[in-house]
């Protein structure tokens, strides 16, 4: 038994049989590596699409790798298509003349473009996974490239979603608390904040791009020169590694939740002074105090805009919570068991419904926003698209 550097991954022990076989070894993984040559790092917040993947894709029967990799594929195409139509039409919204006067216009349209670039990223991410652990592509430089571009990609768009989106949030208690306040909204300190995000994240997660190699495995048939994707980093820059995973969503989740407590707090204050205001104008009749919790009842109902604004802001990371829970939960687990993995790969889909659905969550609920939209030429299309099929629909119902 030996170090073997150049079969087994992360240090692991190698044990020869038949020096002459290539496939003649196996490795002692170290403590949270798993796989053939240690390839599937488990550890907290390092599991990588190949860890969770892999074992279906390699699956005995023909017939589940077939269905499952057309899944990889098909699902994340659809959220894509669907995404597109969603973030073409946030950017066209936010990239009026009108929104951009404030520093949160700048945020959402940048917001609109990245989470585009993750869902493409995710795309083509998987495809490339899917191809290269079943062997078609044999283009050692290409298949590398892809390999550190796509993971990379991937990362930090995501992370750069959930800053802005912070960003937003921290906008909305500046206006809110500070009413003539025009420091923090002002288009030219956005700017300043968007750069400083992308910036500071492509710079962080460089060591992406350093230490994510593709390799071949020594285990696949020669017929099928499977590869992964992994990492192997030193164990310095693994702790590194999981210090910028967790801080990158802790700190954008606890900016969010703190800004949607202050802003909700502030909001239903003021208008709940306003309300009550009114209310003690009148006499304490029976009939007024009805009054009285009409008017409280309408008062979520009036500013429920206001009301849900900070909680939308929210929802990046809410929808990241279950993969993060399951992080800690499943860390340095091997994952064998079926319903462990498949939870991971469909939290891990769940933390992109906020880049899917960014019209429905950043455009619908707002009035203002949706009357943008409809000056758009796009929005003039689809308000008119809209009438000639209620139009069409009316005319079937007279007809019959």
């Amino acid at each position: 038994m030996d170090e073997c550097a150049e079969r087994c991954l992360a240090g692991g022990q190698c044990i020869h049989g038949d020096l002459e076989d290539r496939k003649g070894f196996v490795c002692l993984c170290p403590r949270c590596y798993y796989g053939s040559i240690c390839q599937r790092n488990t550890e907290l917040f390092s599991f990588t699409l190949e860890t969770l993947l892999t074992y279906d894709l390699y699956s005995l029967s023909v017939a589940v790798q077939q269905v499952f990799s057309s899944l990889l594929i098909i699902i994340p195409a659809i959220l894509f298509v669907i995404g597109a139509l969603n973030n073409v039409c946030c950017y066209a919204t936010f990239n009026r003349t009108k929104p951009l006067l404030v520093g949160i216009g700048h945020y959402l349209r940048t917001v609109s473009i990245i989470n585009q670039l993750a869902l493409l990223s995710l795309l083509l991410k998987l495809i490339h996974t899917v191809f290269s652990i079943k062997g078609h592509i044999v283009h050692h430089t290409m298949n590398t490239i892809s390999c550190k571009i796509l993971s990379y990609f991937l990362s930090c768009t995501s992370r750069m979603s959930y800053w802005l989106m912070g960003m937003v949030a921290v906008e909305r208690v500046y206006v809110t608390w500070y009413l003539k306040g025009t420091w923090l909204k002002s288009p030219r300190i956005a700017k300043c904040i968007i750069a400083t995000i992308i910036v500071g994240i492509v710079v962080s997660n460089i060591h992406e791009v350093i230490f994510y190699q593709s390799i071949e495995d020594p285990k696949s048939s020669d017929t099928n020169n499977s590869t992964w994707c992994v990492t192997s980093y030193p164990s310095i820059i693994a702790t590194y590694n999981q210090a910028n995973a967790i801080l990158n969503y802790i700190m954008p989740f606890l900016i969010n939740f703190l800004s949607t407590i202050i802003l909700t707090i502030l909001i239903i204050r003021k208008k709940w002074a306003i309300a009550t205001k009114k209310i003690r104008e009148h006499s304490h009749t029976l009939q007024n105090m009805r009054a009285t919790f009409h008017s409280y009842r309408n008062l979520f109902t009036e500013n429920k805009e206001l009301i849900l604004a900070p909680l939308i802001t929210m929802l990046p990371q809410l929808f990241s919570l279950p993969q993060f829970i399951l992080s800690f939960s499943l860390a340095c687990q091997e994952l064998k068991v079926s319903w462990q993995r498949y939870l991971l790969i469909v939290s891990y889909f769940i933390t992109y419904l906020p880049q899917v659905l960014s019209y429905k969550l950043y455009v619908s609920p707002s009035s203002f926003y949706k009357k943008e939209f409809n000056l758009t030429k796009l929005g003039k299309k689809i308000t008119k698209w809209q009438k000639k099929i209620v139009k069409k629909n009316r005319n079937n119902i007279s007809n019959t």
